[in-house]
């Protein structure tokens, strides 16, 4: 049985990262999505045949929805949480997590109260070279590095989907710093 999940902001991360993988992943079933520009979820409605709703609260009812992104801006990160865990969804939201450790604290609260998952995007912590390092490293191939180094780049504002990295061409080891090289 798929996850039903929603999207909440189509912007650049959105429609370059979190709607493409939701798509793209055989156990989610992308259902709805919000934006306060009505255009931007119209188009990603008529471009994935999800539902785009013009309403956030109307969008966090849709039938069966148990996952939401939160895709906007920081400022709007607190009051979406919440609304999002208070109407029984998990959520996934995207980095800065909120404008301050406060308001952080009272998104957990909610979550806890709730009983739901409240993910922050902080996907540094499952990027592959980083987890090739710490295999390395725990098998004590490399010995004791001083620092790693790796390197993530995209076109700009415009993100993409990788389908992998693919075998790493060579892995240098010089004075303790290790470093990955991708093809």
């Amino acid at each position: 049985m798929k996850l039903k999940v929603g999207v909440i902001g189509c912007g650049g991360i959105a429609t370059g990262r979190h709607i493409p993988a939701y798509i793209n992943n055989p156990n989610t079933d992308l259902v709805a999505v919000y934006d306060s520009s009505v255009e931007k979820g119209e188009k990603i409605e008529e471009e994935y045949g999800v539902k785009a709703y013009k309403n956030l609260s109307e969008m966090l009812m849709h039938p069966g929805l148990e996952a939401v992104s939160v895709c906007t801006p920081e400022m709007t990160h607190r009051d979406i949480v919440i609304e999002a865990l208070k109407s029984g969804k998990h959520v996934l939201c995207e980095k800065p997590m909120a404008l301050d450790s406060k308001q952080a604290e009272e998104m957990l609260k909610v979550a806890k109260k709730t009983k739901r998952i409240l993910m922050i995007s902080y996907n540094q912590r499952i990027y592959e070279p980083h987890w090739k390092a710490k295999e390395l490293l725990k098998q004590d191939i490399i010995g004791k590095p001083i620092a790693f180094r790796s390197f993530l780049s995209h076109g700009g504002r415009k993100y993409r989907i990788w389908k992998g990295l693919g075998d790493p061409i060579f892995l240098t080891k010089t004075e303790g710093t290790v470093a990955f090289f991708y093809r």
